[in-house]
């Protein structure tokens, strides 16, 4: 069996899905709970802590590494959103977001937006 943190570069990838997001009433703690289906009808289901990354009633962000004067990049975890999970193919109760995965398909989309954004505006500059 795989232990926490070799989950994290060892483990099997996989796809969850969050099936509900909470956070407490001071936001003090945030959690998910989310639910992998593994292609033999297996569910497991478990929560996740995010309290770290809770910024905003409603939304779960991350301050990640970007250019200078965007310092917060909005993660797609919501209810019903779709999460990058690792888990251990001998005990799949062993099972965690993949944060790295995570981080890096929701940077793309940052700067992806970011990129259509400047396209826009500099097609109006030039229409006008």
């Amino acid at each position: 069996m795989l232990r926490h943190h070799k989950l994290a570069t060892e483990g099997a990838q996989a796809e969850g899905t969050v099936l509900q997001w909470s956070a407490g009433r001071e936001i003090s703690k945030a959690h998910l709970l989310i639910g992998v289906k593994f292609e033999d009808g297996e569910i497991v289901e478990f929560s996740e802590d995010v309290t770290d990354y809770y910024a905003v009633p409603g939304h779960v962000m991350k301050q990640v590494d970007l250019p200078p004067g965007d310092d917060v990049v909005p993660l797609p975890l919501y209810d019903g959103s779709k999460v990058p999970v690792r888990y251990d193919p001998s005990d799949r109760k062993k099972i965690m977001v993949d944060e790295a995965t995570l981080h890096q398909g929701a940077l793309e989309a940052f700067v992806q937006s970011k990129h259509a954004e400047r396209a826009v505006r500099e097609q109006q500059l030039r229409d006008s």
